[in-house]
């Protein structure tokens, strides 16, 4: 569902509930009602397309990027 909004497929009320879901994934919680998404900014409406395509791979890359650093200075307390 969010690749068919993502590419411009999916339109009216399936769009709609598309770009609630992606939002409130993207939040962690509930924050938008499908009803309520074309009284948003235009800038949040902006970035739905990178959040529907791209949400997941930044999201690991981030904890790549944590653990990592975690690692690191862990690394550092064991020296001393």
């Amino acid at each position: 569902m969010a690749g068919l909004a993502a590419n411009g497929l999916a339109t009216g009320k399936l769009r709609e509930l598309a770009i609630a879901k992606t939002l409130n994934q993207a939040a962690g919680g509930t924050v938008i009602a499908p009803w309520d998404v074309w009284e948003l900014p235009e800038e949040w409406l902006d970035v739905v397309p990178a959040l529907q395509q791209g949400l997941p791979a930044a999201q690991a890359g981030i904890q790549r990027i944590e653990a990592a650093k975690r690692r690191y200075f862990e690394g550092l307390r064991g020296r001393r």
